[in-house]
């Protein structure tokens, strides 16, 4: 429950509003809904299978400084199932894209960027 793991009280004071529909609609419909909502100037969602790590905003936020038009997306990282904490954090990052015929591809860099969009 939404209530018990994201207290009224903090979302008041963090200013989150959640955006629920009567019945599931699936993801792409629950982001674009939450979207329409929104009225601050950076937009971020979390999946279900992203941990992010202390400090995570700063870099995202720097990226965004840099050019308001980009799309920033996660590392993925090897994290401990159990405890949901990372893993191997200096060995670089691997990082995933679809291809045109959407063939789901991975690769591993140490360069931040990568010239399409990821996942």
């Amino acid at each position: 429950k939404v209530s018990d793991t994201f207290p009224a009280k903090l979302r008041e004071e963090l200013g989150v509003k959640i955006v629920r529909h009567a019945r599931a609609k699936g993801l792409m419909q629950a982001k674009s809904a939450g979207a329409a909502e929104s009225t601050g100037d950076v937009i971020v969602f979390f999946d279900c299978h992203v941990a992010p790590q202390a400090g995570w905003h700063k870099a995202f936020l720097e990226a965004m400084a840099v050019n308001y038009r980009r799309i920033v997306v996660p590392s993925i990282t090897d994290l401990d199932i159990d405890t949901w904490t990372q893993r191997n954090a200096r060995v670089g990052v691997n990082k995933c894209y679809l291809t045109w015929d959407a063939d789901f591809k991975w690769f591993h860099s140490k360069n931040d960027d990568i010239p399409i969009l990821s996942g």
